[in-house]
């Protein structure tokens, strides 16, 4: 019998060892031996709040009573009848519904390539139901394409991890990976799976701060997400990332869809500048807390 194929253990990194997620809460921890200094720093914080951070969320209350007002006489109008509270609970079933099915897609595609990994019976009924839905044959698809166009430009690619928890201790930033592929010339390729309808690429408003000249749209989202893998990656794991893409699958597809994400403009102009931000606070008030300590003890000893 052969060894288990499992990603993270045939590709396990040394910094795996320290870095924590709770998936209920969707949070991340750092949990070093012997080391108190991580105790003055803040909590990390994971990729998905830090976009938060740069982009005004959906508004449900003001525009499901701006649609009710619009469209509840309309006949024949979807939203026909249908008042602000009708609209907003709608609208909260169907993101819960998504985060779900795009939760269980994923966990589908984590399995397709840890084919040794263990899993409960319940979740295993699912999955089977799963790939049996066209979101999950149009990731079959593009992997069967992918693998094909490589071979025939020479240049193999083979599966590496997935699910990756990432972070960099002095930004305290962290995230997951959804897939990363080693490439041939020992560089690797970036891959983010999203269910996704459509990638917009305009929106009505703009970003704020550092991404105040970006739309405010799920594609420049998903851009600023995986570019920030991508630095950290790059950075802090010493990674080489020649290429990064999301493939965008969904039932209402026909087939999926392959979106390049440049590294550039967008890590110069914002990536970076972010993160060494990041590093100067919180390195700052890492050495503001030691010197306190610090004089905390001299006065102790002068007082003994």
């Amino acid at each position: 019998m052969g060894a288990p194929q499992i990603l993270s253990e045939l590709n396990k990194h040394p910094a795996d060892e320290y870095i924590f997620r709770d998936d209920e809460s969707h949070t991340y921890s750092i949990r070093l031996p012997e080391d108190s200094s991580d105790a003055n720093l803040p909590e990390l914080v994971s990729v998905t709040r830090l976009t938060e951070k740069y982009f005004k969320p959906f508004d449900a209350v003001r525009v499901s009573q701006l649609v009710s007002s619009t469209c509840y006489s309309i006949v024949g109008h979807r939203y026909e009848g249908m008042s602000a509270n009708d609209l907003q609970k709608q609208w909260a079933d169907n993101s819960d519904d998504a985060r779900t099915q795009g939760h269980k897609l994923h966990r589908a595609i984590e399995l397709f390539f840890n084919p040794d990994m263990c899993i409960e019976t319940e979740e295993s009924q699912d999955l089977h139901c799963l790939r049996q839905c066209d979101e999950y044959q149009q990731f079959e698809q593009f992997w069967s394409e992918f693998q094909s166009t490589r071979l025939s430009q020479g240049d193999s690619v083979v599966p590496y991890r997935t699910e990756w928890i990432i972070y960099d201790r002095s930004a305290r930033v962290a995230g997951t990976v959804d897939m990363l592929f080693k490439n041939s010339d020992d560089t690797y390729t970036l891959v983010d799976w999203k269910r996704v309808k459509k990638l917009d690429r305009t929106g009505r408003d703009r970003g704020v701060g550092l991404l105040s000249k970006y739309a405010n749209c799920n594609l420049t989202k998903y851009t600023f997400q995986l570019n920030v893998y991508r630095y950290i990656l790059e950075n802090v794991y010493g990674l080489k990332i020649r290429s990064a893409f999301l493939v965008a699958m969904h039932p209402t597809r026909d087939t999926y869809h392959v979106e390049p994400i440049p590294k550039e403009p967008f890590t110069s102009d914002v990536v970076h500048r972010l993160f060494q931000s990041l590093r100067a606070t919180h390195v700052l008030r890492w050495s503001l807390s030691q010197n306190l300590k610090h004089n905390e003890r001299i006065k102790r000893d002068s007082e003994d």
